[in-house]
């Protein structure tokens, strides 16, 4: 991993507002993660694993929460649906009738106006 120093420098005289700094660091963190993502998704490729057993979540894990009990079967299951829900919607690299559909029913669940 690259270690980068990064230096701010201000022209004008003035308080620098926390959430100014916050934002800054939050904007450098998602892509860091982004890219480490792609990644890591490319040398799983690279490795022979099939994608569609590459399943994406389109909300972020928690760093403070270990995951290592899912596996792919656990997904279809209820305990795997409630280890997984706060994590939004998920889509498989590749397309697979039964994730769309557990999609498709997430969906439903979260906004049942829509459908």
């Amino acid at each position: 991993m690259s270690r980068y120093n990064i230096r701010f420098k201000q022209e004008d005289v003035g308080y620098v507002k926390p959430w100014r700094i916050t934002d800054f660091i939050e904007k450098i963190t998602t892509l860091h993660y982004k890219e480490e993502l792609i990644k890591e998704i490319r040398n799983r490729l690279n490795n022979g694993v099939n994608p569609e057993n590459i399943i994406l979540f389109d909300k972020s894990f928690n760093i403070h929460r270990s995951y290592s009990n899912l596996s792919e079967s656990s997904l279809l299951l209820q305990r795997g649906a409630k280890l997984t829900y706060h994590l939004g919607n998920f889509s498989s690299l590749y397309p697979n009738k039964e994730i769309n559909s557990i999609s498709l029913l997430f969906e439903c669940s979260h906004s049942p106006t829509h459908y």
